[in-house]
């Protein structure tokens, strides 16, 4: 269903146990997360929809916080439904609960059951969730709008539909994405059962908001790798990857890897294509 730490799931309720309603609209920016997350056991009567969270770091309107101290955590159904929801979308959050904490330079905000409400902002679209919504969603009486489910792997009518966001990519799930070569995550190729193969780390635009020094390094996004293979020990034939070059990728499957590692696979039936970064960009 998803990617990230488990144990997060129970973690942060435990945290949020003292919580106070918000009166007001919250709205804010999404700067970045993880992706979604479930707690390690789901018990055999219970929706496995509702043990689902995403944690979301935002920016609210007029905030003078740092940046990444204001948080967003959706539960159950809410992480479920807004599992696109990436860098760059609005969020305007009613009846949310505040986390009632001694912090003075963060804040949280936790949306679970039935009586807050989400709308959503992107690219001069909006949606509305809200009880009624959840319920009709729910049942499948009513289908969210195209522009805010995640995108298949296969082709939609003629053209391929990608992923806007690394952080967006589900456990287990094949997709077409966009990303940045950053660096070797191992010291160049490896032989293993007759296949060569060589793994990059990549990234997408999210990681700007941390020094590059932290991009291999910091635990508040996942580390994303992308391996190149071909049969057999003809390394000169495997596809060539520099710092910077940018990589389309269709057919992928991901595979995530406690606690933080995204694996993106090549399968018999991917497609990888690399445009070269300028060097002049690298100087």
């Amino acid at each position: 269903l998803g990617h990230g730490q488990k144990s997060a799931h129970n973690s942060s309720i435990a945290a949020g146990a003292m919580l106070m309603a918000s009166s007001s609209k919250v709205r804010c920016e999404i700067l970045y997360h993880r992706g979604i997350e479930q707690q390690d056991s789901v018990p055999e009567d219970q929706d496995p929809r509702e043990t689902l969270l995403l944690r979301i770091c935002v920016r609210s309107a007029g905030s003078d916080l740092p940046a990444g101290s204001e948080e967003v955590q959706l539960h159950g159904l809410w992480a479920a439904l807004l599992q696109s929801a990436g860098p760059g979308d609005l969020l305007e959050l009613e009846r949310a609960q505040e986390a009632d904490d001694d912090e003075p330079d963060s804040r949280c905000f936790s949306v679970h059951g039935h009586q807050p409400a989400i709308t959503i902002h992107r690219d001069g679209y909006r949606y509305r969730l809200d009880k009624d919504t959840l319920e009709a969603l729910k049942k499948k009486t009513l289908l969210l709008p195209e522009w805010l489910r995640l995108p298949p792997a296969k082709k939609a009518g003629k053209v391929y539909k990608y992923h806007g966001w690394l952080c967006t990519l589900r456990d287990g799930a094949d997709a077409n994405l966009w990303a940045v070569v950053w660096e070797s995550s191992r010291q160049g190729p490896q032989f293993d059962k007759g296949w060569a193969r060589h793994a990059f780390v990549v990234v997408d635009p999210t990681f700007e908001h941390f020094p590059c020094a932290e991009w291999s390094t910091t635990e508040k996004l996942p580390l994303f790798s992308v391996t190149t293979s071909i049969e057999g020990k003809k390394v000169e034939k495997l596809p060539h990857l520099c710092v910077g070059d940018v990589i389309r990728v269709h057919r992928a499957r991901i595979a995530a890897k406690m606690p933080r590692f995204i694996n993106i696979r090549q399968q018999t039936h991917s497609g990888m294509l690399a445009f070269p970064c300028p060097g002049e960009l690298l100087e």
